[in-house]
This record gives structure tokens, C-alpha cells and sequence, in this order.
């Protein structure tokens, strides 16, 4: 079990990380492997718009994972998945009580289509921020959970 904390660490070198897998995916990906990416966001919109996230946050991963394994980098991906797995429950926490899912795959949308645009900037700027918004719906989360805490004690 980690902080919120050492989460909020986590996030920060994992947005680093998102940002230049985007930016690596950008110069690299073929136009079919874009295709693929954006059938897979399509996946998910059905999902978030079903809010079915026993649907969405495999197909979550599924994007994440191929962002990444497409970056070309392998030191890049294996310090990514370190960071991944010390925040598995954080992250399915972030996307189930943060009304999450459309929001996130908003954002999902907006990479993919920085990568199509072969914009490695745009990509950089689209995937990190993905990462940080997402460390933001976290904390609110958590200030909210304490909030709640705190009423139910007193």
C-alpha cells in the first residue's frame, strides 16, 4: 500500500514518462497502427457513454499498454509499468469515482489525434497532461473521501 503522497509522486514521473511515449508514438506510428488506436478510443467511448467500467478499464489499459510498447523504448516501458502496477488501485479508483470515463477518454481522443497529426509537441503536451489531469480527479477524491471521513467521525 502506498500514500497519497508517493501516489502523487508516482503521477508526476509517470506524466513524464506518457508524455514522451506520445511524442516517440508520434514520429513512429504507422497509419494502421493509428487506425487501431482510434478503433480502440471508439471501444471505449461506447463503454464511458454505457458507464460500463467493467468494459472500459480494460480496454483502458489496453491503450496505455500499446502507447507505450509502440513508443520504440524499452527502458521508457519498463519503468512505466513499475510505476503502473504501485498504482493500479489509484488509478481504478480515479476513473470510477471521478466520473472518470467520458472525461478520460475525452483526453484519450485528444492524444490519438496528435499522434495521427504526426505532432510529437502536441502528442508530449496531450499525454502528459492526460496524466496529470488524472493524478488532479485523484486527489479531489481523496480530499473528498477525508471530507466525508472527517463528518462521519465527529
Amino acid at each position: 500500500s502506498i500514500s497519497l503522497q508517493e501516489a502523487c509522486d508516482i503521477y508526476d514521473v509517470r506524466a513524464a514518462l506518457f508524455g514522451q511515449a506520445g511524442r516517440l508514438c508520434a514520429e513512429r506510428l504507422s497509419p494502421e497502427q493509428v487506425k487501431d488506436l482510434k478503433d480502440l478510443v471508439t471501444r471505449m467511448e461506447k463503454a464511458a457513454k454505457a458507464k460500463d467500467f467493467e468494459s472500459y478499464y480494460p480496454l483502458n489499459l489496453k491503450l496505455h499498454e500499446f502507447i507505450i510498447d509502440h513508443s520504440g523504448n524499452p527502458v521508457l516501458a519498463q519503468h512505466y509499468r513499475d510505476l503502473v502496477k504501485m498504482l493500479h488501485l489509484f488509478r481504478a479508483r480515479s476513473l470510477v469515482q471521478g466520473g472518470g470515463l467520458a472525461i478520460s477518454n475525452s483526453e484519450h481522443r485528444e492524444m490519438v489525434d496528435a499522434i495521427a497529426a504526426k505532432d510529437g509537441d502536441l502528442a508530449h503536451r496531450a499525454h502528459f497532461d492526460h496524466v496529470m489531469r488524472a493524478r488532479e480527479r485523484l486527489t479531489h477524491i481523496e480530499d473528498h473521501i477525508d471530507t466525508k471521513a472527517k463528518k462521519v467521525s465527529r
